[in-house]
């Protein structure tokens, strides 16, 4: 029987560890506090396209291919679980001024003029001559400048390109919301049943008259918007609960024991350098959800040592802090503080949609739960630093006021910080590091997005094969130029036991 061990269970190694099992592994996962780290201090949004900006193609397309995947997903670990767990199916990205809204533009001409995998062929309207050389005016007197791109689409389309259902908005028009909420329409618990329609475009800009209709709670400041229809968030508790129901039915063992990592002199690091072997590394055990300095997390008489576990296979899904249990491993801890906060009889209703917005040139989203929003999130490069700050609340409420004012009307129900494990490209690492230790970690703010994909590109690496989707997240792209890379698939042979 082939045996794995997973380290780290937050949603990615909790998602490995499933698939794997069903996949015909044995299956040990290892964390002292499954899913308590950055997956327990989440918004739970599916946005890669609105996060999407112009020469980030790669993890554009990470993203995307991981997003198509989760209607899938999310159906499959519902019917395992019974859980349901989407709770928004659109994203809106909100504009407060000229520049944001000029944004916006560049935003959706790249990624509607991109081809991306899992998605169909979007469209992309042409736009009239005087959008392309005077921008966009919206109602109120706001204009969207247009991009080069734009003026370069609608040069070669003019006159030519596919018009937009009555009702709907194009990047180079405006109007009301179209009828996107049907384009794929909802299953029974209101997931979406697909992601992407043939024939659409993938973001659309909204003018102020839009905005109101698809969310009149918003702030009359809010002068623009980017409706992304494929982009919907889920429960982020409900997913750990989920993963850890279906890990358990999938006959996955839970371990609680604290690994230590084990430098061994001359292993090449693959941030440039290389590892140096001391006593302290490697007695010390990791926390996932806190760090190695977090209480409890010192020198663990009994703990396991990663490169003895007997398995043959090991994933090292560890989070932020994957990297002191693989010294040199390009992954660092970003602090992040959310709020929780409950809908009260007086309150207006939350957003339908997941709003996404920068206000004073701070990134803020609310997504919406059953009982109330979520509100984040702050980003800070403070190390394994989870205290919640005055400032970290003060902003983030001073900024959800501007974008949707009844918010003050809302029960203060729960202020969280945690460290997401951040790389220095902003796609995670997913590869193998040696002959039998698999990398999945580094997904930074895309955890969540990410595990779809994740998991399907781990179980192809146990097979022997590589998932052409996260090819772009191999860890040997870190590797100093002359230094082997990481085999991308191993070598070795799977001996019965772990045994090596």
């Amino acid at each position: 029987m082939r045996t794995l061990a997973v380290v780290g269970g937050g949603v990615i190694g909790l998602s490995i560890a499933w698939r794997a099992a069903e996949s015909g592994w044995t299956v040990t996962l290892f964390d002292p506090a499954i899913g308590a780290g950055a997956s327990w201090v989440a918004g739970g949004m599916l946005a890669p396209l609105s996060e999407g900006w112009p020469g980030e193609d790669a993890a554009l397309e990470f993203g995307a291919a991981s997003l198509a995947r989760w209607p899938a997903f999310a159906a499959r670990l519902t019917a395992v679980t019974g859980i349901e767990l989407f709770t928004a199916r659109e994203t809106l990205t909100v504009a407060l001024d000229s520049a944001d809204a000029a944004d916006l533009r560049t935003v959706a001409d790249w990624v509607n003029a991109h081809e991306l995998p899992g998605f169909p062929d979007a469209t992309v309207a042409a736009a009239p001559d005087s959008a392309v050389t005077e921008g966009v005016s919206l109602s109120g007197g706001d204009v969207i400048p247009s991009s080069p791109a734009a003026a370069t689409a609608s040069a070669a389309t003019s006159g030519t390109g596919p018009r937009p259902a009555p009702g709907a908005i194009s990047a180079a028009t405006t109007g009301q919301p179209g009828p996107s909420a049907e384009a794929n329409p909802p299953t029974r618990d209101g997931a979406p049943a697909a992601i992407g329609t043939p024939g659409t475009e993938r973001l659309r800009l909204l003018d102020r008259a839009g905005i109101r209709a698809a969310e009149p709670g918003l702030g009359r400041t809010v002068r623009a918007g980017l409706l992304a229809a494929d982009e919907p968030a889920v429960d982020n508790r409900a997913l750990v609960a989920a993963l850890r129901s279906a890990c358990a039915r999938a006959g996955v063992e839970f371990r609680t024991e604290r690994i230590v990592a084990e430098p061994v002199a001359g292993d090449v690091n693959l941030a440039g350098g290389r590892a140096t072997a001391t006593a302290e590394n490697s007695a010390r055990g990791v926390d996932f959800a806190r760090g190695p300095d977090a209480a409890g997390a010192g020198v663990t008489p009994g703990a396991l040592v990663l490169r003895e576990l007997p398995h043959d296979r090991i994933v090292l899904a560890a989070g932020a802090a994957s990297a002191d249990l693989w010294p040199g491993l390009p992954v660092r801890p970003v602090k992040g503080e959310i709020l929780r906060l409950r809908r009260r009889p007086s309150a207006p209703p939350q957003p339908r949609h997941v709003i996404r917005a920068r206000v004073h040139g701070r990134p803020i989203y609310l997504v919406p739960r059953g009982d109330g929003i979520v509100l984040g999130a702050t980003q800070y490069e403070a190390g394994f630093d989870t205290a919640v700050t005055v400032a970290g609340v003060r902003d983030l409420i001073t900024d959800a006021e501007a974008i949707f004012p009844g918010i003050g009307e809302y029960e203060f129900a729960e202020a969280t910080a945690g460290s997401r494990p951040g790389s220095p490209d902003n796609l995670p690492l997913i590869g193998y590091l040696d002959e039998r230790v698999i990398a999945a970690t580094g997904h930074g703010r895309n955890g969540i997005l990410g595990v779809p994909v994740t998991a399907d590109a781990v179980v192809e690496l146990l097979a022997g094969s590589v998932l052409p989707a996260a090819r772009a997240a191999d860890p040997g792209r870190f590797t100093r130029s002359g230094t082997q890379s990481p085999r991308s698939v191993p070598s070795a042979p799977i001996h019965p036991g772990g045994t090596r």
